[in-house]
């Protein structure tokens, strides 16, 4: 009688274990199902995690000017007109050429090949890019045109942003950077576009 009674408490103890670890496999694996989409879902591109605010245009009595407030990137993009396109482009004071991408060069229907020559410009690590002189374009920033401005293209297809540089706007009456905020502010509505010679002194005919 004692056997049996102990053989009993024994079958109870194994079957609570036994209970207690499938309620804890089902917890686990429900735990898992919950998690799957996250786990599965695909991050977001990089680019996408950023927000890039709208630049705002205004023209007061002679003054026009476009204003742009700094990326969660820490960049100054602005959305610009070449042949009627809006092409998204990255203001790069800091660069001496305006370039398109392979891709934005199509779009505005820049043509491809023959060109007038090829433009070096060193980069990181001393590594030297080719870009295409494919011209010079107008190019719209909000209430300011600009005319006659050198545009090159990058053939490779390794640029993944096209840059607005120094060429395009070095003839705006004023360009400031203050905080998170880039001004563009011109007296006119037109500004002319600058060439390597005619930023270093002459004007580009």
């Amino acid at each position: 009688m004692n056997d049996d009674k102990e053989g009993g408490f024994d079958f109870a103890r194994v079957a609570i274990i036994v209970i207690a670890g499938a309620v804890g496999s089902l917890m686990t694996f429900g735990g898992l199902a919950a998690l799957r989409p996250a786990i599965l879902k695909p991050a977001a591109p990089r680019s996408a995690m950023y927000s890039q605010p709208q630049p705002v245009g205004k023209i007061d009595g002679i003054y026009r000017s476009l204003r742009v407030r700094r990326g969660d990137d820490l960049s100054f993009h602005l959305i610009a007109r070449i042949n009627q396109v809006s092409v998204r482009m990255l203001v790069d004071t800091g660069a001496n050429i305006t370039v398109l991408t392979r891709d934005d060069a199509a779009r505005v229907g820049l043509p491809a090949g023959g060109s007038s020559g090829h433009i070096d410009v060193v980069g990181i690590n001393s590594t030297i890019s080719k870009f295409r002189k494919a011209g010079s374009y107008s190019i719209g920033l909000g209430p300011i045109g600009l005319v006659s401005v050198p545009v090159a293209v990058d053939d490779s297809g390794e640029l993944k942003n096209s840059i607005l540089g120094q060429d395009a706007i070095c003839g705006i009456d004023r360009v400031t950077i203050q905080s998170d905020e880039i001004e563009f502010l011109h007296t006119r509505p037109i500004a002319q576009g600058c060439s390597d010679e005619s930023q270093s002194g002459g004007k580009n005919e």
